[in-house]
């Protein structure tokens, strides 16, 4: 068998421009897959206006659950430090790291995360065939096991796992190998390496025969579309196809393919 890759971007439904970025290049035959937000209004708003046409096109998609952007769709989470006194989500980086979540907190950010899932499939039409996250939240340990029993209970097929390579401290290491493993014992599949691209090219192995590589696509100022990157303008990004070009190996599918 050929290895395989899943080429992912996230959050469509994040901006009109993202959603232009990423509709653009599944017609370019540059990604496989994507994850749609539904926290972002505007975002939201033009994607329902592009899926009548679009929905073919995306075939399934995953939910990329949100936790630190936008704002929630349940009034409870705004009791919540993840949510400021405006109503807005807080950027991850900014919320204190917490490793224990009791019954009412779970019991809230279940049906948050629940409730971004069903506007997926429920308002938008769409099917769902994987759950990641913004700013991976769900890899937290307080957040991993709501989401694994959001997995569960809806059926979810496939989970993004924790990105493990041999140059991550021990401690880093042994974490994200004991979560992989939580996500498997619990019946849900994964990939055998997830990264960004340039993570795929540097430290995937010849055993990684099913590999996720994180794109998010975006248009810089000449009206290409890049590789957005997390802090640094679109101009001083990568073409995202130069990357993608960089996978010639793989044989390129996506999640619902997988089924």
């Amino acid at each position: 068998m050929n290895n395989r890759i899943i080429i992912n971007a996230d959050d469509l439904g994040r901006s009109p421009e993202i959603n232009d970025a990423i509709i653009q290049s599944f017609l370019n035959g540059i990604i496989t897959d994507t994850s749609v937000m539904v926290t972002c209004q505007s975002g939201v708003e033009d994607l329902k206006k592009k899926i009548d046409k679009s929905a073919d096109l995306l075939g399934e998609v995953g939910c990329h659950l949100c936790m630190s952007f936008g704002k929630p769709l349940t009034e409870d989470m705004k009791g919540l430090e993840y949510v400021d006194i405006e109503g807005n989500y807080i950027d991850a980086f900014k919320v204190p790291n917490r490793y224990y979540l009791n019954k009412r907190e779970r019991k809230i950010i279940y049906k948050e995360l629940e409730t971004q899932l069903l506007y997926i499939r429920d308002i938008l039409k769409l099917k769902v065939s994987h759950l990641d996250s913004h700013q991976h939240i769900h890899f937290g340990l307080e957040l991993l096991p709501v989401v694994v029993k959001l997995c569960r209970k809806n059926n979810i097929r496939f989970l993004r796992i924790p990105c493990y390579y041999k140059e991550l401290p021990l401690k880093s290491r042994i974490a994200r190998k004991l979560k992989n493993l939580y996500i498997r014992i619990n019946g849900i599949k994964t990939v055998d390496f997830f990264g960004s691209p340039a993570q795929i090219m540097r430290y995937a192995s010849e055993d990684s025969r099913l590999v996720e590589s994180m794109v998010h696509p975006m248009y810089n100022s000449k009206g290409e579309i890049v590789n957005k990157v997390r802090i640094h303008e679109p101009d001083s990004c990568e073409i995202l196809k130069t990357q993608v070009d960089n996978f010639s190996k793989y044989e390129k599918v996506s999640f619902s393919s997988l089924v």
